[in-house]
């Protein structure tokens, strides 16, 4: 079972399922070492980043967005008194609040939303994958190919296996496809220090879809050798 945080987190070990990615940097630093390297590798339609929390906001506010309350953290507001972190802006404040912690991107998307230029994000060396080769290459990538990173974050959001705009979003990924995208997962454990995994169900066509798909991409098929990998 899932311990959980308020109605709308679940978490076991270092996975962390929610409703979108609101809170996906504060699930980060409950389970990263700040000392190390990191890759980032973000699964999902959108960009998720947006660059409107400025550099001195976050300064001004970083005991706030380190904090280990997780209401806390969700209750800090910005200059016009608007939720200051968001699901579409939470991997550009997560790098303003920790510069040089982010050394390699993966950006698997549907190009959807603003790319990296013009955020603090746009020197980061990046990679976007191609969908055909994807399912295949997540282990390689994330344990063969930077060797000068320390650990990896995975975020996912389900959206990114559905096409389709205004309540019309049909699966287009097999789940085949999506399993062995998993399996690649799997066996990039010992590499990965947290999995934020978001449901979106209003760009999966409705909560029925979107947990058709968690089932597939659940901690407990990705998890199914975590006690060999020692964590």
């Amino acid at each position: 079972s899932c311990s959980l945080v308020g109605s709308e987190m679940c978490i076991r070990d270092r996975f962390y399922i929610m409703d979108n990615h609101l809170a996906a940097a504060w699930c980060w630093l409950q389970k990263i070492d700040t000392s190390k390297r990191y890759g980032l590798f973000h699964i999902d339609r959108h960009y998720d980043l947006l660059n409107n929390l400025t550099d001195d906001f976050i300064a001004e506010n970083r005991s706030e967005l380190i904090n280990k309350d997780f209401f806390f953290y969700l209750s800090l507001k910005d200059n016009m008194n608007n939720q200051a972190i968001r699901y579409d802006n939470y991997i550009d404040a997560f790098n303003k609040l920790h510069p040089n912690l982010l050394q390699q991107i993966y950006y698997a998307t549907h190009k959807d939303g603003t790319d990296q230029n013009g955020t603090s994000l746009e020197h980061i060396n990046t990679y976007e994958p191609n969908l055909w080769e994807l399912d295949t290459n997540i282990n390689y990538w994330l344990t063969e190919c930077h060797k000068d990173i320390d650990q990896w974050i995975v975020n996912i959001d389900l959206d990114f296996f559905f096409t389709g705009e205004d309540g019309e979003c049909s699966q287009f990924i097999t789940r085949k496809y999506i399993k062995n995208i998993c399996k690649e997962i799997k066996n990039s454990l010992p590499k990965i220090d947290v999995v934020t995994i978001a449901i979106s169900p209003e760009f999966c066509n409705g909560w029925g879809n979107a947990f058709n798909i968690l089932r597939a991409v659940s901690y407990t098929h990705l998890r199914a050798h975590e006690t060999a990998a020692n964590l």
